[in-house]
């Protein structure tokens, strides 16, 4: 929808006089005496003049004022809005916050303020997927009695099934083979033969070695006996 245009220009002075020459209920008596005649265009013409002074001077507090923009700042967080936020007076009088957005130049106005709203939302693009849906993808298998259960949801195991015209092969994925752990290979036991252990000789009796002892006694003295007879 185009948005519809608006074409003002200033009435001139003359005819501003002439439509509100009239007097005036509503002049507050501190503007009264400054007012030549009490009359509607008198009174505005002062209004203007004394609110073009007071935005101006508005205008030039907001300026040199050091937490107007953090003012602005937290104005525009919590409207949800990104761009470059400031303080503005209006001719009217009223202070309104302004965000400029990348390649504007122009301050929000009251026509475009739904639209600045929405302005996050409207630069996000939507995805939208160029597959046909799952019904459509099933009502399609249905025709042509193929049987798509073995692809679940996959959008593209039935698009590839439905253009093979049903073959398992193409989808069905062939099985795995099963990894078993084997342990390492190991040699039989070899079986060694031990020699048999050696019995002790059985120990002398203190009596054969008694009788021993004597016999090598005798066998000494008799030697010594023939030395001598010699």
């Amino acid at each position: 929808m185009s948005e519809k245009r608006v074409y003002r220009i200033p009435l001139e002075r003359d005819w501003v006089r002439s439509l509100l020459h009239q007097p005036s209920e509503r002049i507050p008596e501190a503007v009264r005496g400054v007012l030549s005649r009490d009359t509607i265009d008198e009174f505005l013409s002062v209004a203007q003049s004394l609110l073009g002074d007071a935005v101006e001077e508005a205008r030039g507090a907001l300026k040199a004022h050091p937490f107007a923009d953090t003012v602005a700042r937290e104005m525009a967080r919590r409207k949800g809005k990104r761009g470059s936020p400031s303080l503005v007076v209006e001719p009217d009088g009223s202070v309104v916050l302004e965000v400029r957005y990348r390649g504007s130049g122009a301050p929000i106005t009251k026509e475009s303020q739904d639209d600045e709203d929405n302005d996050d939302e409207s630069e996000k693009r939507k995805w939208t997927s160029r597959l046909p849906s799952l019904e459509e993808l099933r009502q399609k298998a249905q025709e042509q009695q193929i049987d798509i259960s073995g692809c679940g949801r996959s959008k593209k195991k039935i698009i590839a099934l439905l253009k093979d015209g049903g073959n398992q092969a193409s989808t069905t994925p062939s099985p795995r083979k099963k990894m078993v752990k084997t342990a390492p290979a190991i040699s039989p036991p070899v079986v060694l033969e031990m020699p048999p252990k050696s019995s002790p000789e059985p120990a002398t009796s203190m009596a054969e070695l008694a009788s021993q002892a004597e016999e090598d006694v005798d066998s000494i003295i008799a030697s010594l006996s023939d030395d001598s007879s010699d």
